[in-house]
């Protein structure tokens, strides 16, 4: 009985597809169109948490000789789990891709190639210690340290059709 649920679990695993890195190479190597791309459900291969300050106050005042500053504020911060699932809404030129995993349209992050191994990765304005500055709507946010290395991965299920023909030597009489 154990077996047998082992044996369904893989073969439920494995119908879903293998998770694959986006990569510019495998672009080229599956002849993957803009057309097609679009079609392609993706998802994100890390936590991104995006955070920006909304609204800042500061306030001073004076009691007894005593200068007393008040500061406050609220932190906006979207988090986009890892898995989550997401679309392609736009082409942005340079293999750079707009995707969306939001409701709103004009949220979308943006993905391109890594200069270095050509695996599609988070791209961002501007990265100093490890964090990103970058637009999400209407306002810039700036990423979780590490965001850089999340990449665009995609499931992918291999079929390989193979066609046999047999045939059988009939021998040969002395």
């Amino acid at each position: 009985m154990r077996a047998l649920l082992t044996l369904s679990l893989a073969l439920l695993l494995q119908s879903c597809g293998t998770p694959t890195v986006l990569s510019r190479s495998g672009i080229e190597t599956h002849n993957l169109e803009h057309a097609l791309i679009e079609k392609i459900q993706f998802y994100n291969s890390s936590d991104i948490v995006l955070s920006r300050v909304a609204e800042a106050e500061a306030s001073s005042s004076t009691k007894n000789g005593t200068l007393t500053t008040n500061t406050s504020g609220s932190i906006e911060r979207i988090i986009i789990r890892a898995n989550t699932r997401g679309r392609v809404i736009k082409h942005l030129g340079d293999g750079k891709l707009a995707v969306q995993f939001d409701d709103d349209p004009n949220r979308f992050l943006v993905f391109g190639p890594n200069p270095a191994t050509g695996d599609y990765t988070l791209q961002a304005k501007k990265w100093a210690n490890g964090r990103g500055l970058l637009p999400y709507g209407e306002a810039s946010y700036l990423t979780n340290q590490g965001a850089e290395r999340c990449q665009l991965t995609f499931r992918m299920k291999r079929k390989y059709e193979h066609h046999t023909r047999t045939s059988f030597a009939k021998g040969q009489k002395v």
